[in-house]
């Protein structure tokens, strides 16, 4: 599951793809919109001790749709320059909106070189980033070679990306980085969000930063926070990462945690999920059969997720939220961690074990009750189950299934809900007793003295993940 959420970082995948364009597959060229504030370039100081020049953020916020508007002045100064900034590129998602070129130039002294009058144009182009975890990526990139670019000049890039997922209807969410002194990047660089008056709007950001107090003007609110922020006092690297980690700017319009679970819960229904599906009915039958008792059967439905399914990422036609059904993950044998949790949550229903799924962040930890409810909070989806009143988490993403580590609890500290009803945020506690994934006994023999070679016995006994990695 791939819960990031910024102007083109939601992981997608496109698995068959008609020779017909779907909306937004090409670039569209075309002016600012009105609520744009540019950046007047003869205005900005200059340092040439920075990368760029300007590096402008403008947000929009309004109807359902989060419009991100970038403006970047990149120096060439060196050759390097020229080899590191000469080919611009610009990445989108071509099933929640469109990228819309507004300028593509080159400032030379007085002159300024407009390319897109010229004629130039960005190439499509469709790369796979991430095979390797098992992700393909069905984001689009558009490129440009810049012809005639030469040292002393500085080119320009303003663009913006549209973004209104299938997934959150209405609602909109968005996250920056907020970088600090020394970290300068840029001569000028901000970060300006902006949303009608009628729209109720949720911001924050931290740790370690308070924003600047929202105005208010031609029917808007406008926020503005000028880069770089202020230098922020250093933590010992064993506190808690809620201290330690970066200064991040959210936005979203969701309510609270419980709109969130809420907006989530249509898609994990599991009624009639497995209606057809002859062979697999026919394997979970065999599990009920061969199994007694609820929590040996919830381990071996998870033994099957796991083992039968193969993890890939499908994400596009809104898959970064929306998990693939049950028979298709079963037709296909992979599924992301959505989907394995659709298809396990349709297994144990069948069975008669009550469980629900939750969403949790594999790299956030402490820093989830502290986010602005949104879905970008999370970043991994598994299966709760409650079984003899306790609380085991099942995650068909990982290996090794096995009845002696299913109390052990996941690392992720905190998990929300996936309910109709909606649900607050919930700590992962280890209640039932925690058993070592990981035993290792060595015996050794001094009986011939201690001086002598000892022979030893070394046994280690791995289960759990770990294991099942290792047998794969």
């Amino acid at each position: 599951m791939t819960f990031q959420v910024s102007r083109t970082a939601v992981s997608l995948i496109a698995l068959c793809c008609s020779s017909a364009l779907i909306a937004g597959e090409e670039p569209l060229y075309e002016l600012a919109p009105a609520w744009i504030e540019p950046v007047v370039l003869a205005e900005v100081e200059r340092d040439p001790t920075n990368r760029q020049i300007v590096n402008d953020t403008q947000i929009r916020i309004e109807n359902g749709l989060n419009w991100e508007y970038t403006d970047v002045v990149y120096r060439v100064a060196s050759l390097s320059d020229l080899s590191n900034v000469g080919t611009l590129t610009a990445q989108w998602l071509p099933d929640k909106g469109d990228l819309i070129v507004h300028e593509i130039s080159i400032v030379r002294g007085d002159e300024v070189i407009d390319l897109v009058e010229q004629g130039e144009v960005m190439e499509v182009l469709r790369r796979e980033r991430m095979l390797e975890r098992r992700i393909l990526d069905g984001s689009l990139t558009a490129t440009l070679s810049v012809p005639g670019l030469e040292v002393g000049d500085e080119l320009r890039m303003r663009y913006s990306v549209t973004n209104s997922d299938q997934a959150l209807g209405e609602e909109v969410q968005t996250q920056r980085f907020l970088w600090r002194e020394p970290d300068t990047v840029a001569d000028f660089a901000r970060i300006r969000a902006s949303w009608p008056d009628d729209l109720d709007v949720r911001y924050k950001a931290g740790p370690n930063f308070e924003l600047p107090q929202v105005e208010k003007s031609d029917g808007h609110n406008w926020l503005e926070v000028t880069l770089p922020l202020e230098e922020a006092d250093e933590f010992p690297n064993d506190a808690p990462l809620r201290y330690r980690r970066g200064t991040i700017l959210q936005l979203g319009t969701f309510a609270d945690w419980a709109e969130v679970s809420s907006t989530m819960a249509p898609y994990y229904e599991t009624d009639g999920a497995m209606d057809g599906l002859d062979d697999l009915l026919a394997k979970v039958e065999a599990i009920r059969a061969e199994h007694t008792g609820d929590l040996e059967q919830a381990v071996a439905a998870l033994e099957l997720v796991q083992e039968d399914i193969r993890y890939l990422l499908n994400g596009l036609d809104g898959g970064n939220y929306l998990p693939q059904d049950v028979a298709t993950t079963w037709e296909n044998k992979y599924g992301d961690c959505k989907a394995k949790t659709v298809i396990l949550l349709a297994i144990l229903d069948h069975l008669g074990i009550e469980a629900e799924p939750v969403l949790v962040s594999s790299r956030a930890g402490n820093t989830v009750p502290i986010s602005l409810p949104i879905p970008g909070a999370f970043d991994h989806v598994l299966v709760r189950a409650e079984i003899g009143g306790n609380l085991y988490y099942l995650d068909g993403t990982s290996l090794g299934a096995n009845m002696h580590t299913v109390g052990n609890v996941p690392p992720f500290e905190y998990s929300l809900p996936i309910r109709a009803a909606g649900a607050q945020l919930e700590p992962i506690e280890q209640v039932l007793p925690r058993v070592p994934e990981v035993e290792m006994n060595i015996a050794v023999d001094t009986s011939a003295g201690l001086d002598l070679l000892s022979p030893d016995d070394l046994q280690n006994e791995i289960l759990g993940r770990n294991r099942g990695a290792m047998e794969r």
